[in-house]
């Protein structure tokens, strides 16, 4: 007879590896919709006469990019940090690979600041964010006139 351990061990990374799969199709998509309105921004703001579409086009970017910040997190509280408990219960070698030094669980510990999804989740998003006001506020600026920003 199968052991159910095993199966809930093998049902459990399977489905940690498909999380992992579609956070990385997310990170493709959102990167490349952040890029194509980069593109677009920069095009306009290379015209020799600034209108408010690049303005449009950044606040377009914010969105995106507020988007993914929440999706982002809320694949990690919803989805992946529960399955992640799930398969620690699972699979006893997993124990064997996640404590620290300490002795203590890695799980329990929640280091995220070394972790590529947290990078990749939340840093570069937020950089990104940052990225869009100030393009935002550069080209509103530019189209107006105002001269308080020196990265004209």
């Amino acid at each position: 007879m199968d052991d159910p351990k095993n199966d809930d061990s093998k049902f459990y990374w399977d489905w940690y590896k498909h999380e992992e799969n579609l956070f990385t199709n997310r990170s493709n998509l959102f990167l490349v919709a952040e890029s194509m309105l980069f593109a677009a921004v920069a095009t306009l703001r290379a015209a020799p006469h600034p209108t408010l579409t690049a303005a449009l086009l950044a606040s377009l970017g914010i969105y995106v990019t507020v988007v993914w910040l929440r999706v982002s997190h809320l694949h990690h509280t919803r989805t992946r940090k529960p399955l992640r408990e799930e398969l620690h219960k699972a699979e006893g070698r997993r124990r064997a690979i996640s404590e620290s030094k300490d002795g203590k669980d890695i799980s329990e510990i929640e280091i995220g600041w070394h972790k590529s999804y947290f990078w990749i989740g939340t840093i570069m998003p937020w950089g990104i964010f940052a990225a869009w006001i100030i393009l935002l506020y550069n080209s509103v600026s530019s189209h107006f006139g105002y001269r308080f920003w020196p990265f004209h």
